[in-house]
């Protein structure tokens, strides 16, 4: 999770190949390594997941979010087609997750924070264990978009001043913190948060750091539950 531009990416790269290069854990880094499509054949799925989604948020009394809603239904699907051909893999590392079409809103959007939290609810179960939040003050995310070289991102917004593109940032800011703390709550889920303004091989340490512990205590728990097993087949 971050701004545009705040080194999710860059973070990532040198993050996957440090950890290869200090553990063993097989590591697979998501949309580098290679990607998942949905095609034809997950028709039958996709209107599946297209129903379900849908009527959850409705059910919640959010039916002004769908198309919040609509805008992960793609991901849904290619995320649930990596979890079942990645199962092998010890980490899978998504560069972008499910829940960045949520707070990279436009300067019309003002969602609620019920109603935000109505859609992922919804989405909840297809959500990853780890979430990496980049920290970035809209301040500087804002500086740093004027810089920036990549066309994509610029885009939207060709015509937009300083003080135009600060303010929205602050508006998704708000929204990240919302995101942010809904996912602090839940159980089984992780939020490591990185420091936008420290340099990039920092927060790479530090993620290198994070993911190493996450694996040893996750591979504790599969030994205690092998254990268990043997115990009580014993």
């Amino acid at each position: 999770m971050g701004f545009p531009g705040a080194g999710k990416t860059t973070i990532a790269k040198v993050a996957v190949t440090q950890f290869r290069a200090r553990h063993d854990w097989s590591t697979f880094f998501y949309a580098k390594d290679g990607k998942l499509q949905h095609g034809v054949r997950d028709a039958g799925r996709a209107i599946g997941v297209v129903y379900k989604s849908l009527a959850g948020v409705v059910s919640r009394g959010q039916p002004r979010e769908m198309r919040r809603m609509i805008g992960v239904l793609d991901r849904i699907l290619v995320f649930r087609r990596a979890r079942e051909r990645l199962s092998e893999q010890d980490v899978v590392i998504y560069d972008q997750g499910l829940i960045q079409k949520l707070y990279l809103m436009r300067e019309e959007d003002k969602p609620e924070r019920a109603a935000l939290e109505s859609v992922l609810e919804v989405i909840k179960p297809d959500l990853s264990e780890v979430h990496v939040f980049v920290d970035t003050p809209p301040e500087l995310a804002a500086e740093r978009y004027f810089v920036r070289a990549k066309t994509s991102s610029r885009r939207p917004y060709t015509q937009w001043d300083r003080d135009q593109i600060t303010r929205l940032y602050q508006d998704q800011y708000a929204v990240m913190k919302w995101i942010i703390e809904w996912l602090k709550r839940q159980s089984g889920t992780r939020v490591i948060t990185l420091d936008g303004r420290s340099p990039v091989e920092e927060n790479a340490d530090l993620l290198v750091h994070e993911l190493h512990e996450l694996c040893k205590e996750s591979s504790r728990h599969i030994g205690q539950r092998a254990d268990a097993s043997v115990m009580k087949n014993r």
